[in-house]
């Protein structure tokens, strides 16, 4: 709600400043507090603590206590945008480049909603193509529906010729300049999470340093995120909202962007879960190739013709182990089906198999 009375609030003083005429400081200075008096403040903005009278500058932070407590218009509207790029950055995994060349028309749908952006890929040479859209949540579609109200006006207040930056969804009033619109890049969207971060007061370290997000930070969280809570069985979604078209880049991407994360563990974790299922019903998933050999194994092992002859914990921990001696392992790969559609199915690789060949 705060979000969406300031950036109504931004658009309503931004409209003002570019259609009054200034002749001269002092006539500048008295429109500029004539402007502010005529546009009070809704509730919950004069709730949040925020006091708009002065437009500001390039933004610099002087003091967070009044970031916080009266920021001028620039400020806010750095902050308004910050909170929208983290709803799109946490909620719909995007590159940095990919968000700086939204289009304005890219929301899809009056709700459900889905986000339709060009995707940055990177083969021998560089070439972009459409995601054809991304489900996102409503909150994200609201941010995304209030940047479009304020840069379609804006390209009409300053009579914008430039086709490319007169359909941006991130065009933006650049209060250092007059008549001029301002076209998001990188460092501008970076500038916004970091007025952001300044107001919403994220606690310094030890050292007194703040953190600061970065769109690609929110895309690694939010992929980790999805992967741990399904494991393989949600790579394929992950690998769709991502925009990866192979499932061993996606892979081969999630283990060196999280170092940290036993991947090994995971694999063993899942290898036991889908053992599990096969002993009850000997149905193994479409592409789970070297599953029935690893069963087998595990049997021998125990001398049993059923796992559930052998306490759980006992086979889940051989289980493991052969994994951890990489016995065998995991390779997601993609299949497309006859109707055109990509999926990831898992293959058990075992490596007495891949010894004897």
């Amino acid at each position: 709600m705060i979000a969406q009375k300031l950036g109504s609030t931004i658009l309503a003083v931004a409209e003002k400043f570019i259609t009054v005429p200034f002749k001269s400081y002092k006539q500048y200075s008295e429109s500029v507090s004539g402007i502010f008096t005529e546009t009070p403040l809704p509730t919950p903005l004069n709730d949040a603590g925020f006091k708009l009278n002065q437009l500001g500058g390039g933004g610099y932070v002087k003091s967070f206590e009044s970031l916080r407590n009266q920021p001028t218009l620039n400020q806010a509207l750095k902050v308004w945008i910050g909170a929208v790029i983290v709803l799109i950055g946490n909620l719909k995994p995007s590159r940095a480049t990919e968000l700086a060349h939204l289009p304005r028309h890219c929301l899809i749908g009056e709700g459900p909603y889905w986000l339709d952006s060009e995707l940055a890929k990177r083969t021998v040479g560089e070439y972009r193509a459409n995601t054809k859209g991304k489900p996102i949540p409503a909150i994200t579609a609201r941010g995304i529906q209030q940047l479009q109200r304020l840069g379609g006006r804006l390209a009409e207040l300053y009579g914008e010729t430039d086709p490319y930056k007169r359909n941006l969804l991130f065009y933006l009033p650049d209060v250092t300049t007059n008549g001029k619109g301002l076209v998001a890049t990188k460092g501008y969207l970076n500038s916004y999470l970091d007025m952001f971060c300044d107001y919403v007061g994220l606690p310094p370290d030890e050292l007194g340093r703040r953190w600061y997000v970065r769109i690609h930070e929110m895309r690694k969280w939010f992929l980790l995120l999805l992967f741990w809570s399904g494991r393989f069985d949600v790579l394929d979604a992950v690998r769709e909202v991502a925009g990866h078209t192979d499932a061993n880049h996606l892979y081969a991407y999630i283990e060196r962007e999280f170092p940290g994360v036993e991947f090994s563990r995971l694999e063993g974790e899942y290898a036991a879960d889908r053992l599990r299922q096969f002993d009850k019903t000997r149905i193994s998933y479409e592409g789970e190739m070297g599953l029935n050999e690893l069963y087998e194994r595990v049997l021998r092992h125990f001398k049993v013709e059923q796992l559930e002859l052998v306490p759980e914990r006992s086979w889940e921990s051989y289980v493991q182990r052969l994994r951890n001696d990489e016995m065998f392992r995991l390779e997601p790969y993609t299949i497309t089906d006859n109707r055109g559609y990509r999926r990831i199915c898992v293959a058990f690789k075992s490596k007495a198999v891949e010894a004897s060949h």
